[in-house]
């Protein structure tokens, strides 16, 4: 997982059907959930966390159950 975004794409064989970029960062995350100034907030930090990578797959899962796929690996 990158700083700031985490790239996945679709493949078949040798061959890229689809590549996404999502905003999934190790380091975007820590700074939006895990910072000071995120947790003077006072957001449930970890709640929080795993909506917005819901959100931010949304379009990843949905072309997943189209397609049938099983396996992602980013």
């Amino acid at each position: 997982i990158g700083g700031g975004s985490t790239e996945i794409s679709i493949c078949r064989g040798r061959n890229i059907l689809r590549s996404f970029s999502f905003k999934l960062g190790s380091n975007r995350l820590q700074q939006m959930f895990f910072s000071q100034k995120a947790k003077s907030k006072s957001w449930d930090s970890e709640l929080q966390l795993r909506a917005y990578i819901r959100r931010e797959l949304s379009a990843l899962s949905k072309l997943m159950a189209r397609r049938q796929l099983k396996v992602v690996l980013g």
